[in-house]
């Protein structure tokens, strides 16, 4: 069975304001917050804004400079199903309370359009998580914190000056 096909079976199981992880190929989570009718919200950051690449950023010093130098995304409402794309999504919530689901949605709604982005302070799971539990967290940044030599959205990080540029921005 395909990933479509299997994410078309997952979609009538999501119930509104539910956190959707997304698992891109470049060894990363891209996140999106279902608002239901299979449509979900989501911050995309400067690989689908500044151009850098169309699947991702590319490895390199450069690449990885200028992703953590962007400060700009866009919070966009997709259909789900073109968010995922050909990769598998998965329901990603964590055991914390959270607003009733309109007002969730009704609070990313309000966002839609240029939104800040950073990608470790400010990204896709930052996002959802706010909009839904009122916390600026990601996971990918916190592991990224204990061990800084992991991938970044697909960038190894391979020159120490570039490790270095990461430490002082978490």
């Amino acid at each position: 069975m395909s990933y479509r096909e299997e994410n078309e079976k997952l979609i009538p199981r999501l119930k509104r304001a539910d956190i959707v992880r997304i698992e891109r190929d470049k060894g990363y989570f891209h996140f999106a917050l279902y608002i239901g009718d299979m449509m979900a919200i989501h911050l995309v950051g400067p690989s689908h804004i500044c151009g850098i690449s169309s699947g991702g950023l590319s490895s390199g010093s450069m690449a990885a400079a200028t992703c953590l130098q962007c400060t700009f995304g866009e919070v966009k409402k997709e259909l789900l199903l073109e968010i995922a794309g050909k990769d598998l999504i998965s329901i990603a919530n964590i055991n914390e309370p959270f607003d009733d689901e309109s007002e969730v949605i009704k609070r990313a709604e309000a966002q839609i359009g240029v939104h800040h982005y950073n990608l470790l302070k400010y990204n896709c799971e930052h996002f959802v998580n706010h909009m839904k539990y009122n916390l600026k967290r990601s996971m990918q940044v916190e592991n990224i914190k204990r061990n800084p030599s992991i991938h970044i959205t697909g960038i190894v990080l391979a020159s120490s000056n570039t490790l270095s540029d990461v430490s002082n921005q978490i």
